[in-house]
C-alpha cells in the first residue's frame, strides 16, 4: 500500500491508480525464539511486519532501505544492503563473525539466502513467519487491461508468474510490466514489453516514467 500511496501522491490525479493485489500476506503466528547475540535477516517488509517485537539491541540485516526503515520502527538495530538478495548475502558475508543468524521469511522466496550463507560458513537457520496466498485480479483491473494501455509494477518472481496467468487472455494494448529486478522480468511469461528497476524506489520512478513517457525525478 505504500507504493500505491506514493504513486497517488506523485501523479497528482493525472492517472488512475488501481490496486489489485495478487498475493495476500498471512502471518503464521510462529513463535520466534530470539537468542542472545543472534542476527536477524529480513528480505522483505512483509517479514518485518509479521515478526514479533525484538529484545532490546537485536540487530537485523535488511535487504534495502524501506525494509530497514520498517525494522527500525519495530525496534531492531538495522544494517542495510543494496536492495537485492545478492547484495544482502555479500554484505552479511563480509561482516560475518560467529553470531548465529535467523532468516525470518515467507513461505515462498526467490533466492535461498539460507543455503547461500551456509555455503559461506554462516550458522544460519530460517523460520517461515508469513504465507503469500494467491489472489485473482479484480474485475476493475481486468476491465482496464481489456480497454486501455496500463503500466503494471511487479515486485516478485511469483507475482510475475501469477500475473502472466491472470492476464493471458487480455489483449496486449501496449501494456508495460515494470519489474523489480531481472528475476521478476524473466518470470513474466507473455510477450509484453517489460522494463527492469534496480530497487523499490526505482520501481516507482520507472512506473511513473512509463506512465508519462517523460523522465521522472
Amino acid at each position: 500500500m505504500r507504493t500505491v500511496a506514493k504513486l497517488q501522491e506523485l501523479v497528482s490525479n493525472q492517472f488512475q491508480v488501481v490496486v489489485s493485489p495478487l498475493l495476500e500476506i498471512q502471518p503464521t503466528g510462529s513463535p520466534v525464539d530470539f537468542k542472545p547475540g543472534q542476527l536477524v535477516v529480513f528480505s522483505s517488509e512483509n517479514a518485518v511486519m509479521a515478526a514479533p517485537t525484538p529484545p532490546i539491541e537485536t540487530q537485523a540485516w535488511c535487504i534495502g532501505k524501506r525494509t530497514a526503515t520498517a525494522a527500525r520502527r519495530r525496534g531492531y538495530q538495522t544494517f542495510t544492503a543494496g536492495g537485492n538478495a545478492s547484495s544482502l548475502i555479500d554484505r552479511i558475508t563480509d561482516s560475518m563473525l560467529n553470531e548465529p543468524i535467523v532468516w525470518l521469511r515467507g513461505e515462498h522466496f526467490a533466492v535461498d539466502i539460507e543455503s547461500s550463507l551456509r555455503e559461506r560458513g554462516a550458522r544460519i537457520t530460517s523460520l517461515v513467519i508469513y504465507r503469500q496466498i494467491r489472489c485473482s485480479l479484480s474485475t476493475e483491473a481486468i476491465a482496464l487491461l481489456s480497454t486501455r494501455a496500463c503500466v503494471l509494477p511487479v515486485y516478485s518472481p511469483r507475482t510475475s508468474r501469477i500475473l502472466s496467468h491472470e492476464v493471458a487472455k487480455s489483449p496486449n494494448l501496449d501494456h508495460v510490466v515494470c519489474c523489480l529486478g531481472e528475476q521478476v522480468r524473466n518470470s513474466f511469461e507473455l510477450d509484453w514489453r517489460t522494463e527492469t528497476a534496480t530497487d523499490a524506489e526505482d520501481l516507482i520512478g520507472l512506473t511513473l516514467r512509463e506512465a508519462t513517457n517523460q523522465p521522472f525525478g
